[in-house]
């Protein structure tokens, strides 16, 4: 049985992630070609997570939509476990002071557009 998670953006993906215990924080931006992703971008990104997966590893996905719903429908055809982990209301105001530190030190593109869609 296997386990993929995905995270909305700024709780904790990176933070969680541990090579040595085989757990992947599998970044949704490396499959942007030219600063865009492609219509089927998901396609690959679902495909390699669930080869992380069958090989043990724990992958730690995005939450867009596409692949959530890829995520869902192998989650009933495999059986395998597919976990979503976002935010709860009344910890908004700590998740987006976790959003606006993480830009303030490291002011990428990522980062910008992970804050301004949280506001």
């Amino acid at each position: 049985m296997s386990l993929i998670i995905l995270g909305y953006q700024g709780i904790g993906k990176s933070s969680a992630a541990d090579p040595l215990e085989g757990i992947i924080d599998f970044e949704s931006s490396l499959f942007k070609e030219n600063g865009a992703r492609g219509e089927d971008w998901y396609k690959t990104y679902v495909r390699q997570a669930i080869a992380l997966a069958d090989q043990g590893f724990i992958p730690l996905l995005s939450s867009h939509k596409e692949v959530r719903d890829s995520l869902r429908d192998y989650a009933k055809e495999s059986g395998n476990h597919v976990v979503t982990i976002a935010p709860v209301p009344w910890l908004r105001s700590a998740w987006l002071d976790r959003l606006e530190k993480r830009y303030n030190e490291d002011q990428t593109s990522k980062n910008y557009i992970a804050l301004i869609n949280t506001t």
